[in-house]
């Protein structure tokens, strides 16, 4: 059977993150990311995917939900695009400072006003700040390898940060494409529980400065050395383009 097909760019990443097992999945609908969460559904009700899968209330809820459930030690995803980005925001930013290691897909579009549906990237790039590693893709079959990669690198002991593999809504997502899956893709050994232990249970939560902090209050002692820690796990990556 071959390895190669002609999906949609949001069926493609719906199959990546099926290949990485996650255990909890949040979804909440906003085009253009929408196929992409009513791709894994598909998958959880055709019995090719097992996972707890959250419909929320909002996009705060699903980063909350993602959030807790990395915590707790399970590996998450959700997706969202636009406005509901930045309602996520605050959620994430507490993410990245608590180094949970969950995926986001981010769909870029346009955020209002005006309204519109169009693709533009201030959706993303409004997150650049707050800790969170964000991988840009050009084609579906980036989306597809970069998705898988994703959690690898969030989940990386040196790392543990959430990771969102950014996309352009409608170009990519709704496009079809040849897409070549991997060995993960193709039901490989991709691990299948986080390696890190949780929120709750990291061994290596020394090694990289985590500091376990929760909703209590912390002084500059704290906020400021958590802070260099993040931007440490961010530098283990050494991202940068390549060609």
């Amino acid at each position: 059977m071959s390895n190669v097909k002609v999906l949609e760019g949001s069926e493609a990443v719906a199959l990546a993150v099926k290949a990485c097992r996650p255990q909890v999945i949040s979804a909440f609908p906003i085009s253009p990311q929408t196929h992409i969460v009513e791709g894994l559904a598909r998958l959880l009700a055709n019995g090719d995917l097992n996972a707890e899968y959250v419909r929320v209330d909002s996009e705060f809820s699903a980063a909350s939900v993602i959030s807790g459930a990395s915590a707790a030690g399970s590996r998450s995803y959700t997706a969202s695009s636009s406005q509901g980005l930045l309602l996520m925001s605050e959620v994430l930013y507490a993410s990245c400072g608590l180094r949970l290691p969950f995926v986001i897909t981010g769909v870029n579009r346009t955020i209002s006003a005006p309204i519109s549906i169009q693709v533009d990237q201030q959706d993303t790039m409004s997150l650049r700040d707050c800790g969170m590693i964000q991988l840009f893709v050009e084609s579906s079959q980036e989306a597809y390898d970069t998705h898988i990669a994703a959690f690898k690198i969030a989940e990386d002991p040196k790392i543990l940060l959430p990771v969102m593999v950014c996309m352009d809504g409608w170009v990519l997502t709704h496009s079809y494409e040849r897409v070549t899956l991997s060995a993960a893709g193709r039901g490989g050994s991709f691990p299948a529980c986080l390696s890190t232990g949780g929120f709750f249970g990291c061994e290596k939560s020394q090694d990289v400065g985590i500091h376990r902090g929760g909703g209590n209050v912390d002084g500059i002692a704290i906020f400021r050395p958590t802070g260099h820690a993040v931007r440490q796990g961010k530098d283990q990556g050494n991202f940068r383009r390549v060609g």
